[in-house]
């Protein structure tokens, strides 16, 4: 007995100890993902112009003159310096703007759950704001893609065309993986978003931009990588991912027909399939944008699904065909 009880203690001593030392490793990292916060909010000043838009700012940055105006947004999880080499090219031809959603990039995060529609709508406001005058010809990846679907649905009077890469769709809804009603799923992302606040995520993912993303020029890469490190955007994202099925029901509540011109651009299958595997699932995908498009539907064989990275060229004179 008297055994029993020594072992006892022991092993809660040790547990003790191991709980001191992961909470002072939590504490050094979380002193670690402020300094390197601070120390990026210095060095890395929004490109662009912050907008007081529903109370919050909004970072935009536009370049370039001529009509109708371009306007790009990304993918969840990135922000406007994703289009960077894009936006210099097509602003040789015409006004091109970037923003940040709210909790991205140069932009203040906002409370409460997030919708492509609320990204729709304080995209307008934002660009009504900052007096940029329609027509727009708006460009969106993925996620992005689904805020241009809402705002010419929304606004058809202020829209001369979309391009579309690689777009999400209410069409899509029974595709969606349900992993987010799993409490497993929703404590792992609990997790991940406590690896960000103490610097883990900051720390794995310092060449994460420059291995995958190889594109960017050279002074783009670390104010991306910055950007991209930042526990506001993985948190950002986790909110837009939680409200994405309620987005696409919404969409396909507001959904009426759009009489301008919608180009398309999917990825490839061969890189799709090394990602998933699942070949059905990339047909019954690539024949939803072939629906959506309005004009010209492509696939890009050699891209994946960062089409704006891998392919620029092709999304730039898709942009430019519409222009003319």
């Amino acid at each position: 007995m008297r055994m029993f009880h020594a072992s006892k203690r022991f092993f809660f001593q040790i547990l003790k100890v191991v709980a001191c030392v992961c909470l002072a490793a939590l504490a050094v990292g979380w002193v670690y993902e402020k300094s390197a916060a601070s120390r990026d909010n210095r060095r890395y000043q929004p490109p662009g112009t912050l907008v007081k838009v529903h109370g919050h700012w909004m970072h935009l940055n536009c370049m370039g003159s001529g009509s109708p105006t371009v306007v790009l947004d990304s993918a969840l999880g990135f922000h406007s310096l994703d289009w960077s080499s894009i936006q210099k090219q097509l602003a040789h031809q015409t006004h091109v703007c970037t923003f940040d959603r709210p909790g991205y990039g140069w932009s203040a995060a906002v409370p409460g759950a997030r919708t492509s529609f609320d990204a729709a709508y304080e995209l307008h406001d934002l660009l009504k704001a900052a007096g940029e005058e329609p027509p727009f010809i708006l460009v969106g990846h993925a996620y992005g893609a689904l805020t241009m679907q809402f705002y010419a649905n929304l606004y058809p009077e202020e829209v001369a065309g979309l391009v579309l890469l690689d777009p999400l769709n209410e069409e899509m809804i029974e595709l969606l993986p349900r992993t987010r009603d799993l409490a497993v799923q929703k404590v792992w992302d609990q997790v991940s978003l406590l690896f960000a606040k103490t610097g883990i995520h900051r720390y794995l993912s310092r060449h994460v931009v420059a291995k995958n993303f190889p594109d960017l020029a050279p002074e783009v890469r670390e104010p991306f990588q910055a950007q991209y490190s930042r526990p506001q955007t993985l948190e950002t994202a986790y909110r837009e991912n939680l409200g994405l099925i309620e987005s696409l029901r919404l969409l396909k509540d507001v959904r009426r027909p759009f009489d301008g011109p919608i180009t398309v651009i999917s990825s490839g299958r061969e890189p799709f399939m090394e990602k998933s595997g699942d070949e059905e699932l990339y047909d019954k995908i690539v024949a939803i944008h072939k629906n959506l498009a309005q004009g010209q539907h492509t696939v890009i064989e050699e891209s994946g699904h960062f089409i704006h990275h891998d392919e620029p060229e092709a999304v730039v004179e898709a942009v430019r065909r519409m222009l003319r």
